[in-house]
């Protein structure tokens, strides 16, 4: 007898914490203090997700039969004698050549400059296949902003604030780096393992920034999460090129083929 009202307490207990649960889930519980539940609260984000989003930019250069300077009326490849048709992940992609750390000389890509303080959440894909840099300290391949006062972007680049050493892959909504020897910064979002320059294998590199969280995926696998305000300095934007101090100084360093280039953001 004690044993099965035990067995009937243990059933009862079960019961009620699931109700518990399912009460939860359809009330206005909050998630670490946010606000109310939604469908994004409850997403999976070990992979890119662009539920609620709508495309804003797509650029495939399938259309392209050589190196033409003007993609579309808002792309525009700069330094087209730096850079070809080749290859893409799907169809053609565009072939960039990096020169000296400074200056002019690289091929890259002017893209319109978008806003994004007025966007919830938001996200940036590409794919590349990198060959290699002109210079170690690497590139910010989608860029806007300015690297010393405030960019948001994906880049492959040495580790912030220390130049000189080993790559990584960034994923940044307002980090910086400025002063004498960088001493005041805000790093990006960054993977843990060394990435060399001339991998010569198709890497795809997503951003999802929603809520105030960066998450960045190396293959549509999550490689972590960062929190960060956004904060862009200025209105450049380019693809294979970043600017520093106010835009005094740029570069174009990388080397390889880009393709299959994403924007989304909400929908309003």
């Amino acid at each position: 007898m004690f044993r099965s009202s035990l067995d009937l307490m243990k059933k009862l207990l079960v019961i009620y914490l699931y109700s518990c649960i399912i009460i939860a889930c359809n009330s206005e519980a909050t998630l670490d203090g946010i606000g109310p539940l939604n469908e994004l609260d409850l997403l999976d984000r070990s992979k890119p997700d662009f539920t609620g989003m709508v495309l804003l930019y797509y650029i495939s250069f399938d259309d392209l039969d050589n190196n033409e300077a003007l993609l579309n009326e808002q792309w525009i490849l700069h330094n087209p004698y730096m850079a070809s048709v080749d290859s893409g992940i799907v169809g053609n992609g565009m072939r960039l050549l990096g020169s000296d750390n400074k200056g002019k000389q690289g091929g890259w890509i002017e893209i319109p400059f978008i806003d994004f303080n007025s966007k919830e959440s938001f996200a940036l894909e590409m794919y590349i296949k990198e060959e290699g840099m002109s210079h170690n300290d690497g590139q910010m391949l989608f860029f806007l902003g300015d690297l010393s006062y405030g960019w948001l972007g994906i880049g492959h680049h040495a580790r912030i604030p220390r130049h000189g050493t080993l790559p990584v892959y960034h994923f940044a909504v307002g980090s910086y780096q400025e002063g004498e020897g960088n001493s005041k910064f805000l790093p990006a979002l960054e993977t843990e393992d060394i990435m060399r320059f001339n991998n010569n294998e198709w890497i795809k590199l997503t951003m999802l920034y929603e809520k105030g969280l960066i998450y960045g995926y190396l293959n549509d696998s999550l490689i972590g999460s960062k929190q960060q305000d956004i904060n862009v300095y200025g209105n450049k934007a380019a693809i294979g090129r970043h600017w520093w101090d106010g835009g005094e100084k740029a570069c174009s360093r990388f080397s390889g083929i880009i393709d299959e280039i994403k924007v989304y953001i909400n929908e309003e």
